[in-house]
């Protein structure tokens, strides 16, 4: 109640962030389900149908409050904000993964770890933006190398480039979007999203019967080569995975909630739980935590980790203890002043 209390006084609008942890929450629930695909096709294909929404939307949300470009120190905040926390937790992260699973392997600063890949590729996003002054010209080259870029079997996973191109069109959807689009997509009834929901899940069951090639598919992060396709069939798929995307991302829209929620805080805090859900996922996976439960108790299961890892991830002790870094303030000398009683905190 605090909690909802001081988010009244904020001044913010509460739609923005119940559709950010409602994304965030969707994303932490479908890494918790990778490791039920192998128990069921039907979650898996749920799984994989789940992808077409929220990580485009997610990524046009950021696109949309990328607006901002023109404003001095624009790039330092996205150097300090993203790229920063992401070089620390690639190290972190790698040196934790290779102790938990026993990998002998070099570290590469420029191979995203898990998750990681988003941050890196917020930043060649929001770079391309300031780069080329926001130009409209943009959108059009960003479908072309969307498109295209899997033909090119060297843009894979090295520094997110594959992915970065393939998520290119929804920031820059998301940048391009008139504010008064968006009041417009809140307001539809709920008949309409469902409506769209069930055409975007048949075609896609239609196109993506095969489990597996639905998951590369709308992850985005392989060359067509790689999944055995020609440039043609690459570019047919990859076409529609974009626009099953753009039908569910419009429906997920239309049912977000306006109100302020006792979850709605946390919309503000979606980035710690973002970077850190998925090393704890993997630790609690590695160490049995789907011996737990079996059959219809994996559903409670997969239920009370994704509700723990959000309410931790994005409580006030671990914002407190983390912020230094996720915020980028540690490469601010006011923050070591500050530390230092130079100057009032």
């Amino acid at each position: 109640m605090a909690k909802t209390m001081t988010y009244l006084k904020a001044d913010r609008d509460p739609w923005f962030d119940n559709a950010r942890i409602i994304l965030v929450a969707l994303v932490v629930f479908g890494h918790v389900l990778e490791n039920y695909r192998f128990d069921s096709g039907l979650l898996f294909f749920f799984n994989n149908f789940l992808s077409l929404v929220r990580m485009p939307a997610l990524i046009f949300l950021c696109g949309y409050f990328a607006k901002r470009w023109e404003r001095e120190g624009y790039i330092f905040e996205v150097f300090k904000k993203l790229l920063f926390p992401y070089f620390v937790f690639q190290i972190i992260f790698h040196e934790y993964y290779s102790w938990l699973y026993g990998w002998d392997r070099d570290l590469r600063l420029l191979m995203p770890e898990y998750t990681l890949w988003f941050l890196l590729s917020l930043v060649s996003w929001n770079v391309l933006l300031v780069v080329f002054r926001g130009s409209k010209l943009l959108f059009p080259a960003s479908l072309f190398l969307m498109l295209f870029s899997g033909s090119v079997s060297i843009i894979d996973n090295f520094a997110s480039l594959q992915r970065t191109f393939v998520f290119l069109p929804f920031f820059l959807l998301g940048y391009f979007c008139p504010k008064d689009l968006v009041f417009r997509v809140r307001k539809r009834s709920i008949a309409l999203p469902i409506v769209c929901f069930l055409f975007s899940g048949w075609c896609f069951y239609l196109t993506f019967d095969q489990p597996w090639f639905g998951r590369d598919m709308v992850l985005g992060y392989k060359p067509y080569l790689v999944m055995g396709l020609d440039i043609s069939e690459g570019i047919f798929y990859r076409g529609v995975v974009f626009s099953l995307s753009i039908l569910s991302i419009l429906a997920f829209f239309m049912i977000i909630p306006e109100k302020v929620y006792f979850f709605t805080y946390l919309g503000r805090r979606t980035a710690y739980i973002y970077i850190f859900h998925g090393v704890l996922i993997k630790t609690l996976f590695y160490f049995g935590a789907k011996e737990f439960a079996t059959g219809y108790g994996s559903v409670g299961l997969v239920f009370c980790i994704v509700v723990m890892l959000v309410i931790i991830l994005g409580g006030d002790i671990f914002v407190r203890i983390m912020s230094p870094v996720v915020e980028g303030r540690l490469i601010q000398r006011d923050f070591w002043l500050r530390l230092r009683g130079k100057i009032p905190g």
